[in-house]
C-alpha cells in the first residue's frame, strides 16, 4: 500500500508539472536548455510531494526528445510520443 501511495503521488506530480508549463510549445535546442526551461517548474513540484525532480526532468526530456518531439511542439505535450 505504501508503494502504491508513491506512485499515486508521483503520476499527480507529473500531472502537475504538465500543468503548470507554458501552453507555448515546448521546444528546446539541446538537454540543457530543456532543462533549463522546465527545471522551476520541476523543482517545485518536486519539493512539495518530497519526489526525485531529476526523474520527473529525464523521463519528460526522454519521452518529448527534449521538446523535439512533434506532439511536444504542437501542444507542450512532454510527457506523451
Amino acid at each position: 500500500m505504501k508503494y502504491f501511495r508513491r506512485l499515486v503521488a508521483i503520476f499527480f506530480s507529473l500531472i502537475v508539472i504538465v500543468s503548470l508549463v507554458p501552453v507555448q510549445p515546448a521546444q528546446a535546442a539541446s538537454p540543457k536548455t530543456f532543462i533549463k526551461k522546465y527545471s522551476k517548474s520541476v523543482k517545485e513540484v518536486s519539493d512539495k510531494h518530497n519526489l526525485y525532480g531529476s526523474v520527473m526532468m529525464a523521463q519528460a526530456g526522454l519521452e518529448s526528445s527534449w521538446g523535439k518531439s512533434a506532439l511536444s511542439k504542437k501542444s507542450a505535450q512532454l510527457f506523451r510520443y
